[in-house]
Order: C-alpha cells, then structure tokens, then sequence
C-alpha cells in the first residue's frame, strides 16, 4: 500500500474503532443516555418532555434525531450508541486534522488514537459529549486560522448539540480572544449564545 493511500485511510480507522469499541460495550449506556432515550419516548408518545425524568434536557440536536429515530421505529438504544460513537470519531479526525494543519502528525495521531481508547467512550456512551468535544476544538482551529465565520458557524453548531456552563465558558473565550474588529456582527452571536447556553 502506498503512503498517500495510507494516510487517507488513517481517518476511515478514526471513525470505525469508537464504533466497533461501542458496539462491544452496546449494553454499557450511561445514565443520561437513558434519560435521553426517554425523554424521546415521552414526546413520541404525547406527554411532557420531563414527565417522566423531571431532568432538563442538554443536547437539543441529539434529542432531536432520537426523536425521529424513535417515530420511524428504529432501535433507540443502538440509535444512541451508534451517534454517540459517531461523535467520538468525528472528534478523532478533527484532532489528526489540527495535528497535520500545525505541522505535528505524529501528535495528533496520538491525541486521536488515545481519544478512540479512552474510557470515556463506555462512561459517556450514547451521548452527545463526543460531538461537542469536536466542534470545541473545531471552533479554537478555525479561530487560530483566523477563519471567523467558519469560527462562528461552527460555534452556533455546538450549542444545539450540548449546552451548559462548560459550553458557556468555551463561546464567551472565543468571544475574548477575537481580535476587536472582528467582536462585533457574527462575533456577537458568541456571547449571546454563550449567555444563552448560561441561562438554559
């Protein structure tokens, strides 16, 4: 096999090994995947979206495709496993992509190859934290390429996948460490959605 092909399959082993490692763990889902789950049920089946968990939801997108999944009767607990797998990869190629854009390969094949192994993949099983960890890091790449819209798009992105403080914390930075010209228009949907994340 030559190089160039070799390279080019590295992130096909990106996305599959979270896969294959959740799918040996399928029955190892976190608790707030199974809230997650039946919160979907609850609005499937016409009740309240916390009536049965009475716990606020983090992950609107997230929901969202259990929802759908759940309407066209597809297995919502490989459903979860599946996306929550998906997110870890995309995460992984991410990590390598940022790793060869600073001319350091070898890191970043480390920091994806010990992101895939990591225990976090049983532990946050069937959630969104993978997804959110991606466009994190996706957010800071864009910004340290001076790509501000890309920056921006990408941060409105990772506010419907998972909010919180943790998810506050991240867009207000980025709003900071903005040069000043570019703080204002698109720039100010950071700390609005940041704000936005703190309060819900």
């Amino acid at each position: 096999m030559d190089r160039a092909r070799f390279h080019r399959l590295i992130p096909v082993a990106w996305w599959l090994l979270p896969l294959v490692v959740s799918l040996f763990w399928y029955d190892n889902l976190s608790d707030n995947a199974y809230i997650l789950l039946q919160q979907a049920q609850n609005v499937t089946a016409g009740r309240d979206l916390l009536a049965t968990t009475g716990v606020p939801f983090t992950s609107p997108l997230f929901l969202l495709l259990i929802i759908v999944a759940d309407w066209m009767r597809l297995p919502l607990h490989l459903v979860a496993v599946v996306l929550g797998a998906l997110g870890w990869g995309a995460t992984a190629v991410v990590l390598h992509k940022i790793g060869n854009s600073w001319q350091r390969p070898l890191g970043g094949a480390i920091a994806a190859l010990l992101l895939v192994c990591s225990p976090l993949l049983m532990t946050m099983a069937g959630q969104a934290i993978g997804w959110a960890i991606g466009l994190s890091w996706l957010a800071i790449w864009w910004g340290q390429q001076g790509q501000w819209r890309k920056q921006t798009a990408v941060a409105l992105l990772l506010i419907v996948t998972y909010f919180g403080l943790t998810t506050s914390v991240l867009l207000i930075a980025l709003w900071v460490s903005r040069p000043r010209q570019q703080k204002l228009g698109a720039g100010l949907l950071l700390i609005a959605a940041g704000l936005l994340s703190f309060v819900a």
